[in-house]
Formats: structure tokens, C-alpha cells, sequence
């Protein structure tokens, strides 16, 4: 199914270490939904973004979720490995892959006024995991794609996963999903850009058969990374100037939705990124939107 973009709340969020702007992977953390009609457009508390530099340290972004105002960036250790693909279960807890094929789980210690581990992170399968991109839903389900495009679903069962007895029943949910980006917006829904720049939703239903909405033909070539916490906020990086641009969807649950987010057409904008909230595991679907607001960006300043 094929759906119309509109033009919708766009801002660039400006870089507080240059550093942690350049990271080669990120990925999102969770926070606080509002309830009922409003928890798929509406978010309070504050957003994480986790990213690995190339020289393999760990980067932690504090983003205020409701303007996009980023409130603090952390750097931390080496991990020790290099890191392939990244996702955020928890709010202390992240798998990574590495190079190799193994899977290695990082806790975080804490992420106030450093970036702290709790122990070095710990390798939970040794090989299988040549996965090039990795994202979790929040809803149990960690998906990941391989470089030949194949597309896998695990179930993740505990918080802080220690093997296979945690993150098993691997399912194909299908071929094709040769994607640059991949990002979840919510309990079994994904968002993925091509190198030519389309914009695809794909839902992933119970029985593991998938459908694709077409959100974009082009414009989204430019983005290395995109993020979705949830709540209808996406994100997209720019590694040219390290520029992190925040959308939000009009109706992001909406199967019937004529409403989506428009790329952005600055060609030197403002360097940084950003993050914001996932959908909760039960909610309403929120009422479609009338409108959105035109496109705005500012640079801000390093707090």
C-alpha cells in the first residue's frame, strides 16, 4: 500500500561533542508514554540515544522528548570489541554484534554525570550473529537483517539476556529487506530506508507474514541512520555534517493514514542527533491528525 507525505514538524538538533555526533551506530533508549489515545504521539521523561565510534567507545545523548532539546552527551570506555549492529532493550541494558558474529550484552552502570559500565560487556554467543542492522521493538521482539537481505525475528524473554535460552525462537520473516537503515516504531512495526532513498514501513504480523507500506519513493538517501523510540518521532543522520534531524508522524498507527513526514531539503544543516519514546505495549489508537506544523530548525547550544 502506497500513502501520500505531507510536511511535518522537522527540527536539527545541534552538536554537543563532535565526538559522540560522528558515532558509526546508534541506537534508542525507551521512555514514559502517555496513556491511552495519546501514547502513540504523546511522550514525557527524558529520551536516551546509545552510539558506538569508530574507535569503539560508547556515546550516551540525553534528549528532552517533547521539544527535541538535547540536555547532555556522555563518552565513554572502549568496549573492547568492534561493533557491527546495535540495539537498546532497556534503559541500562543494549546488545551489540560484533564483527565476528558474536553477540555481546552492555550493561550500564550509569549514565548521570558519566557514562559507566557495569562490567565489561559480556559475550552471550560466541558465533550466528552476522546480522549488518539490529532493532528491538520494545514488545519482546528483536529483529535483525543480514547483508543478503533476509530479514529475522527473535523473542526476547528476559531483561538482561544471558543466551540462547533468552533470546531464541528464530523466526525468517522473508528475502528482499536489502535496507541502509532499520529502525522499530512500535510492538512488531518497522521503518527502513533504501540507498536510493525510500522510506518503507513494514507490520510483521503474529504468524510471521509482513506487509509494506511505501511511505517515500526517494528523498531519504541521505540519512546513514535512522531511530524510532516510538511515538511517532523519527530520526535521521546525516554523516556528512553529523546532522540528526527529528520528524514527527502525523498518525503513526494509523493503517489508513494519508499523513506522513517529509525528508528534509537543507543541504548544509546543523550538526547532531536526537531520540524520543517508544509505544507502550497497550494503547488506543490516536484519533487522526488535522494538521502539522511547518518544517523548523535550530542550532543549539552545548549545554
Amino acid at each position: 500500500m502506497k500513502h501520500t507525505i505531507r510536511t511535518a514538524t522537522r527540527r536539527a538538533i545541534g552538536t554537543v561533542l563532535a565526538g559522540a555526533a560522528g558515532a558509526a551506530l546508534l541506537t534508542v533508549g525507551t521512555v514514559t508514554q502517555a496513556p491511552d489515545a495519546e501514547a502513540s504521539t504523546t511522550c514525557t521523561g527524558t529520551a536516551s540515544v546509545y552510539g558506538i565510534l569508530p574507535d569503539g567507545r560508547l556515546t550516551y545523548s540525553a534528549i528532552n522528548p517533547t521539544n527535541g532539546d538535547r540536555i547532555k552527551t556522555l563518552t565513554g570506555a572502549d568496549l573492547g570489541f568492534t561493533p557491527q549492529a546495535m540495539a537498546t532493550l532497556n534503559f541500562n541494558t543494549i546488545l551489540a554484534t560484533s564483527t565476528t558474529g558474536a553477540l555481546y550484552r552492555i550493561d550500564i552502570q550509569t549514565n548521570n554525570t558519566s557514562l559507566t559500565l557495569a562490567n565489561a560487556p559480556v559475550r552471550i554467543a560466541d558465533s550466528g550473529w552476522t546480522h549488518d542492522k539490529l532493532t528491538y521493538d520494545g514488545h519482546g521482539h528483536l529483529y535483525g537483517t543480514t547483508t543478503s537481505g533476509l530479514l529475522l525475528q527473535y523473542t526476547v524473554t528476559e531483561d538482561k539476556p544471558a543466551g540462547s535460552q533468552h533470546i531464541g525462537m528464530r523466526k525468517e520473516i522473508g528475502n528482499g529487506f536489502a535496507l541502509k537503515t532499520l529502525t522499530a516504531t512500535g510492538d512488531d512495526r518497522l521503518l527502513g530506508t533504501t540507498s536510493d532513498g525510500a522510506l518503507y514501513e513494514y507490520v510483521i504480523s503474529s504468524s510471521g507474514t509482513w506487509s509494506r507500506n511505501d511511505l517515500k519513493t526517494d528523498g531519504w538517501a541521505a540519512f546513514d541512520q535512522l531511530l524510532s523510540p516510538g511515538g511517532g518521532v523519527y530520526y535521521g543522520r546525516i554523516p556528512t555534517t553529523g546532522a540528526m534531524y527529528w520528524y514527527k508522524d502525523a498518525n503513526p498507527t494509523e493503517a489508513a493514514r494519508t499523513s506522513r513526514t517529509t525528508p528534509p531539503t537543507r543541504s548544509t544543516p546543523p550538526a547532531g542527533r536526537s531520540s524520543c519514546c517508544r509505544p507502550s505495549p497497550t494503547r488506543t489508537r490516536a484519533p487522526a491528525s488535522t494538521g502539522m506544523t511547518s518544517p523548523r530548525s535550530r542550532r543549539l547550544a552545548a549545554r
